[in-house]
């Protein structure tokens, strides 16, 4: 399982308006159909730092990920752009699940 995720880190002031694009960028996320799972986690941090949240994106195969990147990360990555400029910056990772516990 490969895991692509988007950490926005999201200026104090834009904090309402990002809440209230979220669920559209999620939901699109969902749409392109190259994702199995999307989860909108917050990220903890210290009191003094701009509020982050971890945006993550499962599919099947390292495969499909590339396909998505190819055909629909740059328009994401520009809907942001023009919502926010600056004011929300985007980091992304790529993780592959080894092992996965629960109880």
């Amino acid at each position: 399982m490969i895991i692509y995720n988007i950490t926005a880190v999201v200026e104090p002031s834009q904090l309402n308006s990002w809440q209230t694009f979220t669920p559209s960028f999620l939901e699109g996320l969902m749409k392109t159909n190259f994702f199995t799972d999307v989860k909108y986690c917050k990220i903890y941090a210290p009191l003094n730092e701009a509020p982050s949240f971890s945006i993550q994106c499962t599919t099947s195969s390292q495969e499909r990920l590339l396909s998505f990147l190819e055909e629909h990360a740059q328009g994401f990555d520009q809907m942001v752009a023009e919502g926010f400029g600056d004011q929300v910056l985007l980091f992304k990772t790529t993780l592959e699940q080894i092992e996965h516990l629960s109880s």
